[in-house]
C-alpha cells in the first residue's frame, strides 16, 4: 500500500514530519493509533479522527484467540500453540503468547509492519523492536498472521533470512494422540513405556505426556530448543520446562510434529559422551501387537521354568504378561518393576507382579521391547544381579512335537516300551504323549523338575504335578522334545539307573506287514500272520494269522512279552494254554527281532522253552525236494516235488511235480492250510461248512476221478532238508471242485475236514 494512495488522517500528517526515514506506512498507521489510543474524545475529533461508529468498516479483522505455528525445517523452537492476549497489542496489532510453561515466545505486528514470531525478550522492549526468528516476508497490511498470503522467512544465520515454504501458522493441527508408546531396547529402558496426555498442559507451546510406575513418573515433552525429550518429571518441572533436560530426545527439533511422526532412526540417547543415535528407539501410537504364545528354553540352568506360555489378559507393570499352560507347576513371564522380563514361579502373582522376582530375567531392561526381540539377550537371576546366559532362549514360535514316539527299553523297564500319541494336555508347559492302543495307559510328560518321565497312569491322577516315573530323562530337558534327550534312566528299588539300551525316537521301528511263525509242537499257531493296520495293544502293533482255522494274534501283554494266542489278553494271567510267548520282555523290540533269548510255549503243566520255534519277516526257507508218496496208488501225483524259486504263494514258498506229466502243486491256501492239487488256487480254503456240505459226495469224486485210476486218500509229503512246516501227512478233502485236492493235517482234531476213508485211516 502507497500512502500517496490514500487520504492521510491529521495524526499521520503529524507523524509524517517527525518519523523516522525507514518506516513504512503500515508502521505509520500502527504509530497513529497508539497516539489516538492515548487521546480523549474532544482531541482526536480535533485532529480530524472520525467517530468510532463511523468507521467500524475500517477495523482490523478479527483476532483468532488461539494460533499453531507449524515449521518443521528451521526454527523449531519457536513452533507451538499460542493463545491471544485479551485488551493488549503490539504496535496496534494483536498479541499471542506461547501456551503453558516453559521459555515464553510471542507472535507479534513488529515495527516494520511484518508479523513476527520469536521467543528473544521483546516484550521487554515493549515489543517495539522487529526481532524474530520467523517473520512474514512482507508487511500484513493489518491482515491476521493466518491470512497473510506472502511467504514466511526464517533466520539461517551467516546466510540471512530465507523463505521457508513449510512455515505455517494455522488455526488448528491435528489433535495430539491420547497415549503413546515409547520402546527404547538398547538403553535408558526405564524411560520406555506407555504415555498418557496430560489434558490441559502444555510446555513450551506443546502438549505432554506422563507415565507412571517404576518408582518415579515420566514425561515426553518439548524442550525450550523444540525437541521432543523422555525426562523424569522433577527436573523440567522446577524449571518450569524451560529447559531441554532427559535421557531420550528426538535429533532434531521437531517443529510441532507429534512424537509418533518423527522418522524412524531420528531418535538419540544420552551417553556419558554425549548423545547418540539409536535407530531402534520408537514412538509409536498403538502398541507393539504381542505374540500370543510364546516359547522358553533353557538348556543351563533352571531348566524348569521351560516351557510354552499363552498371552493373559491385562497388563502388569504397563507390560503385557504370559502364562505357562497346562497343568503343573505355574510359571509366568512378565515384566518386573525393574523394567526387566522376568521368568518366576507362583511367588510373582502372590505378589500381585508388584516385583521383580524370577529365575530368570532380560540381561537388560526390555525397554519395551517383546520378550522375543531382546537384542541383549536373557540371563539367570543371581543376588548381584543377572548372569547372561545364551542357552536362554525365548520365540514367538517353536518345532513342532512329532505325532509319535516310540520308546524302546530291551533291557529294563519294558512293559513301558511302545509307541506314544501326542496328546491334547499339556503338563509344566510340555506337551504330553500317551501310549498308543489299548492296555496299561502310559505318559510321557515334562516332572516339575524339568526332566521327562515316562509314568504309569498314576502321573495322570496327579494332573502331572509330580515328579513320578520309571523312565526318566537323565538331565532336564530345558524345552528340547523327548527325542532330542542324549541319555536315559530307569529306577531300580527306588534308584535311578542310566541305561544305554533305553532310546525315545520320533518314529516308530517300521512294523513288518508280514511275520512268518514256525512252530512244529503247536503247528495250529503256525502260518502268516498279517499286521492290522492302526491297531495297537500296549503300545505295540497286533498282526493276526492269515486264513481260516484257529484264530491267532501276536500282540504285546501289559507285562511287556509278545504272546500268541487264540485272545488278545491285556495280562498274561489271563491266557490260556497252548500259547506262545518271548522267553524275556521285549521291551519294544518287535518279534522277528527277539532272538536272544528266544519263544516258549505253555501247556497244561508249564512253560517250555522250543528253540525250534521262529518269527520272521521272511518265509521259512522251503526244502529245495519233496518227496510225496503213497499206500494207495496215484502214480499221477506222486514223486519228486521241486521248489519254485524265487516265488511265493500267499507269502509262502510252493513247489512243482517234475517231471513232464501233469502239473501237479504243493502251495499254501489263502486259510493258511497247505494244499496238494493239481491246480495253483491260491485263494483256495477249506471251511468246515464246505465238508460238512459234502462229506456224503465221495461218489462224485470218485467218478470225476476215475480216468485217472484210483485216488489215494492219503499222501506222505516227506523232505531229506527239513521243512517240517510242509512235510507231514495230506488228507483227500470231499467235494472240493472237479479235480481232488489234499490238504495237510496239524493235528488229529482236524481229521473231521476230509473223507469218510481217511478217518478210518487215522483210527
Amino acid at each position: 500500500m502507497v500512502c500517496g494512495e490514500q487520504k492521510r488522517s491529521c495524526t499521520e500528517k503529524v507523524l509524517l514530519q517527525c518519523r523516522p526515514s525507514n518506516w513504512c506506512p503500515a508502521a505509520l498507521r500502527c504509530a497513529a493509533a497508539f497516539v489516538l489510543q492515548g487521546l480523549g474524545h474532544q482531541e482526536r475529533r480535533r485532529l480530524g479522527a472520525r467517530p468510532r461508529h463511523q468507521r467500524g468498516h475500517e477495523r482490523t479483522p478479527a483476532a483468532t484467540t488461539s494460533a499453531y505455528v507449524v515449521s518443521p525445517q528451521a526454527e523449531q523452537k519457536v513452533a507451538g500453540r499460542y493463545e491471544l492476549l485479551q485488551d493488549k497489542l503490539a504496535n496496534g496489532q494483536p498479541l499471542w503468547q506461547r501456551s503453558g510453561c516453559g521459555e515464553s515466545s510471542w507472535i507479534y505486528s513488529g515495527a516494520n509492519g511484518r508479523w513476527c514470531v520469536s521467543a528473544h525478550k521483546v516484550s521487554e522492549q515493549s515489543f517495539n523492536c522487529s526481532w524474530a526468528h520467523i517473520a512474514s516476508s512482507k508487511a500484513h497490511a493489518g491482515q491476521m498472521p493466518h491470512l497473510v498470503e506472502s511467504a514466511w522467512v526464517s533466520y539461517h544465520g551467516e546466510e540471512g533470512w530465507q523463505t521457508n515454504a513449510e512455515v505455517k501458522i494455522q488455526l488448528s493441527i491435528d489433535p495430539p494422540p491420547q497415549v503413546l508408546h515409547v520402546t527404547s531396547p538398547n538403553g535408558k529402558q526405564r524411560k520406555a513405556g506407555t504415555f498418557e496426555l496430560l489434558e490441559g498442559q502444555l510446555a513450551n507451546g506443546q502438549p505432554m505426556w506422563t507415565k507412571s510406575g517404576n518408582g518415579d513418573e515420566q514425561l515426553l515433552y518439548s524442550g525450550a530448543d523444540g525437541r521432543w525429550y523422555v525426562s523424569g518429571k522433577v527436573e523440567p518441572t522446577r524449571k518450569n520446562f524451560n529447559c531441554s533436560l532427559g535421557l531420550i530426545a528426538s535429533a532434531e527439533p521437531h517443529g510441532s510434529i507429534w512424537p509418533q511422526l518423527i522418522a524412524e532412526g531420528g531418535w538419540q540417547l544420552k551417553a556419558d559422551e554425549g548423545w547418540e543415535l539409536d535407530s531402534e528407539v520408537r514412538v509409536a501410537v498403538a502398541r507393539e501387537e504381542p505374540p500370543p504364545t510364546l516359547f522358553v528354553t533353557s538348556k543351563n540352568e533352571h531348566q524348569k521354568m521351560a516351557g510354552k506360555f499363552e498371552l493373559m489378559e491385562g497388563l502388569v507393570n504397563d507390560q503385557h504378561i504370559w502364562k505357562r499352560v497346562g497343568s503343573g507347576y505355574e510359571v509366568w513371564l512378565y515384566s518386573g518393576t525393574n523394567g526387566k522380563w522376568c521368568v518366576s514361579g507362583h511367588r510373582a502373582s502372590e505378589q500381585r507382579f508388584d516385583c521383580s522376582v524370577g529365575f530368570l530375567c532380560s540381561a537388560a531392561p526390555h525397554g519395551g521391547s517383546m520378550p522375543h526381540l531382546l537384542s541383549r539377550g536373557w540371563g539367570v537371576k543371581t543376588d548381584d544381579g543377572c548372569e547372561h546366559d545364551p542357552g536362554i532362549e525365548v520365540r514367538q514360535s517353536s518345532p513342532a512335537p512329532p505325532d509319535m514316539l516310540y520308546l524302546s527299553s530291551p533291557s529294563a523297564q519294558q512293559r513301558m516300551a511302545g509307541a506314544y500319541l501326542l496328546s491334547t494336555h499339556f503338563a509344566n508347559g510340555q506337551p504330553v504323549w500317551k501310549r498308543a492302543g489299548s492296555g496299561q495307559e502310559a505318559w510321557i510328560y515334562s516332572g516339575l523338575n524339568g526332566h521327562w518321565y515316562v509314568s504309569s497312569r498314576k502321573a495322570f491322577d496327579k494332573e502331572f504335578n509330580c515328579c513320578t516315573g520309571c523312565v526318566m530323562s537323565v538331565f532336564p530337558h530345558g524345552g528340547a522334545m523327548p527325542h532330542l534327550a542324549d541319555s536315559w534312566q530307569f529306577k531300580d528299588d527306588g534308584c535311578w539307573t542310566p541305561h544305554s539300551d533305553i532310546e525315545l525316537q520320533a518314529t516308530s521301528s517300521s512294523a513288518p506287514s508280514v511275520l512268518h511263525l514256525t512252530c512244529p509242537n503247536q503247528q495250529k499257531k503256525e502260518g502268516v500272520y498279517r499286521l492290522l493296520e492302526g491297531q495297537l495293544v500296549n503300545g505295540q502293533p497286533v498282526w493276526k494269522r492269515a486264513g481260516s482255522g484257529e484264530e491267532n494274534w501276536l500282540y504285546s501283554t501289559e507285562e511287556g512279552f509278545w504272546y500268541v494266542s487264540t485272545k488278545v489278553a491285556e495280562k498274561s494271567s489271563l491266557c490260556s494254554s497252548y500259547t506262545l510267548s518271548s522267553v524275556q520282555l521285549h521291551g519294544g523290540v518287535l518279534p522277528h527281532l527277539c532272538s536272544r533269548a528266544g519263544w516258549q510255549f505253555n501247556d497244561h503243566i508249564g512253560w517250555h522253552h522250543d528253540p525250534e520255534i521262529q518269527m520272521q519277516t521272511s518265509p521259512p526257507e522251503g526244502p529245495a525236494v519233496l518227496h510225496v508218496s503213497s499206500l494207495d496208488g496215484g502214480l499221477q501225483i506222486t514223486g519228486k516235488y521241486w521248489l519254485v524259486e524265487g516265488e511265493l504263494t500267499n507269502s509262502r514258498p510252493f513247489w512243482k511235480r517234475a517231471g513232464s506229466g501233469e502239473d501237479v502243486w504243493v502251495y499254501s491256501g489263502v486259510d493258511g492250510y497247505w494244499y496238494l492239487n493239481t491246480v495253483l488256487d491260491g485263494e483256495i480254503s477249506c471251511e468246515r461248512d464246505d465238508a460238512s456240505d459234502t462229506c456224503d459226495d465221495s461218489d462224485s469224486v470218485a467218478s470225476s476221478c476215475s480216468n485217472r485210476g484210483k485216488t489215494p486218500a492219503v499222501l506222505t509229503v516227506t523232505s531229506l532238508q527239513g521243512g517240517q512246516f510242509v512235510t507231514g501227512k495230506y488228507f483227500l478233502v470231499e467235494g472240493k471242485a472237479q479235480t481232488p485236492v489234499w490238504k495237510r493235517v496239524e493235528c488229529r482234531e482236524d481229521s473231521w475236514l476230509y473223507s469218510r476213508n481217511s478217518s478210518e485211516m487215522t483210527r
